[in-house]
C-alpha cells in the first residue's frame, strides 16, 4: 500500500488505530480527521501534513518529522513525540495532555489554545515558540531549553520551568492560585498541584516580560531580573532577597512592604509604583526613576540616590535618616514634611522648590541649585553650599549662620533680614541681591561681588571684605565697624549714614569719575534719513 493510498483510506474514515507505520512518508498529505490512535509512526515524515482534528492519542511519533504540520484541534493525549521535529508546526487547540515531548524541537511552533497538562518536555528545545491562552498545568519543562518563548495568558500552575528564562515572555501568565481571578468576573477553577505563591527563585529572567502577573508574596530570591519587565505586577510582600534588579521595569507595580534593603537599583524604572512601607535601607538608587511613586512610610535610611528622578513622588512621606542625595531633581516636589537636616544633597536641583521654614541644619548643598526657590525663614546653620546657586532665591529672615558657601551665587536673591553671621562666603556673588538689614557680622566675604546690591542697613561688623566689589551698591546706614575692607571697591556706592568706625580701609577705591562717566555714556540717537 502506497502512502497515497493510505492517505486516501484515512480520509475516507478508515481507522488505522494501533497500526505499524514506522518511517512512512505522508508529507503534505491531507489527513483531516484521520484515526491513528496508538499507531506506531516512529521516524515518519509528516512534514506539512494536514492533521486537522486527527486522532493521535497514544501514538508513537518518536523522531517523526512534523515540520510545518497543521495539528489544529488534533488529539495527541499520551502520545510520544520524543525527538520529533515540530518546527513551525501549528498546534492550535491541540490536546497534548500527558504527551511525552522529551528532546523534541519546537522552533516557531504555535500552541494557541493548546492543552499540555502533565506533558513532559525534558530536553526539548523551544525557540520562538508561542503559547497563547494555552494550558500547561503541571507540565514539566525543567530540563528544556528556552530561547525567546512566549507564554501569553498561559496557565502554568504547577508547571516546572527551566533555570534560564531570559528574553521569554510571560505576560498575564497564570503561575499560582493568586492568578485565578482573571477579571470581569472570570475565576479559574482550582487545579491539583497549583502553588499558593509563584516561585521563581534563582531563575535567570534577564530581559524577560512578566507584565500583569500576580506575584504577591512570590519567591524571587536570587533571581536575575535585570531589564525584566514587571509592569503592573503585584509584588506585595514578595521575596526579592539578593535578586538582580538593575534596570528592571516596575512601572505601576505594587511593591508594598517589599524588602529592598541593600539592593542595587541602578536605572531601575519604578515610575508610578507603590512602594508604601517598603524597606530601602542602604539601597543604591543610581539614575533610578521614582517619578509618581508612592513612598508613604518607605524607609530610605542610609540609601544613596544619585541622579534619581523623584518628580511628583511622595518622597516627603518617606522615612529618611542619613540618606545621601546627589544630583537629584526635587523641582516641583513637596518637601515641607521631609526631614533633611544633616543630609548630603550635593548637586541636587531645588528649582522653584518650597522650603519655607525648613530645618536644613548641617546639610551639604555643594553645587546645589535653588533658583527661584523659597527658603524664607529656613534654618541653614552650619550647612555647606559651596558653589551653590541661589539665583533669585527668597531667603528673607533665613538663618545661615556658619554657612560654608565659598563661591556661591546669590545674584538677584532676596536676603532681607537674613543672618549670615560667621559664614564663609569668599568669592561669592551678590550682584543685584536685596540684603536690607541682613547680618554678615564676622563673615568671610573676601573678594565677594556686590555690584548694584541693595544692602541698606546691613551689618558687616567684623567681616572680612578684602577686595570685595560694592560698585553701585546701596549701603546706606550699613554697619562696617571693625570690618577689614582692604582694597575693597566702593565705586559709585550710596553710603550715607554708613558706619566705618574701626574698619580697615587701606587701599579702598572710591568713585572713579572717569569710569562713572563711561558707565553713564549713551550713544546719541540715530538721525532718521
Amino acid at each position: 500500500m502506497t502512502p497515497q493510498e493510505l492517505a486516501a483510506r484515512l480520509r475516507a474514515g478508515e481507522s488505522f488505530e494501533g497500526a505499524s507505520l514506522d518511517g512512512i512518508d505522508l508529507s503534505g498529505e491531507n489527513l483531516f480527521g484521520a484515526n491513528l490512535a496508538n499507531a506506531s509512526l516512529r521516524g515518519a515524515n509528516l512534514a506539512n501534513a494536514k492533521l486537522v482534528r486527527a486522532n493521535l492519542d497514544g501514538a508513537d511519533l518518536s523522531g517523526a518529522n512534523l515540520r510545518g504540520a497543521s495539528l489544529v484541534r488534533a488529539s495527541l493525549r499520551g502520545a510520544t513525540l520524543r525527538g520529533a521535529d515540530l518546527t513551525e508546526a501549528v498546534c492550535e487547540g491541540a490536546l497534548l495532555e500527558r504527551a511525552e515531548l522529551g528532546d523534541a524541537h519546537f522552533v516557531r511552533t504555535l500552541f494557541a489554545g493548546a492543552n499540555l497538562t502533565d506533558a513532559r518536555a525534558a530536553g526539548a528545545h523551544l525557540e520562538g515558540t508561542v503559547f497563547t491562552n494555552a494550558v500547561a498545568v503541571r507540565a514539566d519543562f525543567g530540563a528544556a531549553t528556552f530561547d525567546i518563548v512566549i507564554f501569553h495568558e498561559t496557565d502554568l500552575r504547577g508547571a516546572t520551568l527551566p533555570q534560564h528564562l531570559s528574553k521569554c515572555q510571560f505576560d498575564r501568565a497564570i503561575l499560582s492560585k493568586l492568578d485565578r481571578d482573571r477579571g470581569e468576573g472570570v475565576v479559574l477553577d482550582e487545579v491539583r498541584g497549583e502553588a499558593e505563591r509563584a516561585d521563581l527563585s534563582n531563575k535567570d529572567l534577564f530581559f524577560t516580560s512578566l507584565r500583569g502577573i500576580c506575584l504577591r508574596g512570590a519567591n524571587l530570591a536570587g533571581a536575575n531580573l535585570e531589564m525584566a519587565d514587571l509592569t503592573r505586577c503585584d509584588l506585595t510582600e514578595a521575596n526579592l532577597t539578593k535578586a538582580n534588579l538593575k534596570r528592571t521595569v516596575f512601572v505601576e507595580a505594587k511593591l508594598e512592604k517589599v524588602d529592598l534593603s541593600g539592593q542595587d537599583l541602578e536605572m531601575t524604572m519604578l515610575k508610578g509604583a507603590d512602594l508604601s512601607g517598603a524597606r530601602l535601607e542602604a539601597a543604591r538608587l543610581v539614575m533610578t526613576n521614582l517619578s509618581e511613586t508612592n513612598l508613604d512610610g518607605a524607609i530610605l535610611s542610609h540609601a544613596f540616590l544619585w541622579a534619581a528622578n523623584v518628580a511628583q513622588s511622595s518622597i516627603d512621606r518617606a522615612i529618611i535618616d542619613r540618606t545621601t542625595f546627589k544630583t537629584v531633581d526635587f523641582s516641583g516636589v513637596e518637601l515641607n514634611a521631609l526631614r533633611l537636616a544633616g543630609l548630603s544633597l550635593q548637586r541636587c536641583l531645588f528649582v522653584k522648590a518650597n522650603l519655607r521654614g525648613m530645618n536644613l541644619t548641617g546639610c551639604d548643598f555643594t553645587h546645589a541649585d535653588f533658583t527661584d526657590a523659597d527658603l524664607s525663614g529656613a534654618k541653614l546653620t552650619n550647612a555647606t553650599a559651596s558653589q551653590a546657586c541661589f539665583s533669585r532665591t527668597r531667603l528673607e529672615a533665613a538663618d545661615l549662620s556658619g554657612l560654608q558657601a565659598k563661591g556661591a551665587f546669590f545674584g538677584g536673591a532676596v536676603l532681607n533680614g537674613a543672618r549670615f553671621t560667621g559664614a564663609q562666603l569668599r568669592h561669592s556673588t551678590f550682584t543685584g541681591a536685596e540684603a536690607t538689614f541682613a547680618r554678615f557680622g564676622q563673615a568671610n566675604l573676601r573678594e565677594s561681588i556686590w555690584m548694584s546690591a541693595a544692602a541698606k542697613g546691613a551689618i558687616f561688623s567684623g567681616a572680612r571684605l578684602e577686595w570685595a566689589d560694592f560698585s553701585h551698591a546701596d549701603l546706606r546706614d550699613a554697619d562696617f565697624s571693625n570690618a577689614d575692607m582692604t582694597r575693597a571697591n566702593l565705586h559709585a556706592v550710596r553710603d550715607s549714614g554708613a558706619i566705618f568706625a574701626g574698619a580697615s580701609v587701606l587701599g579702598v577705591r572710591r568713585t572713579d569719575v572717569d569710569r562713572l562717566e563711561a558707565e553713564s555714556y549713551r550713544p546719541p540717537a540715530r538721525e532718521r534719513v
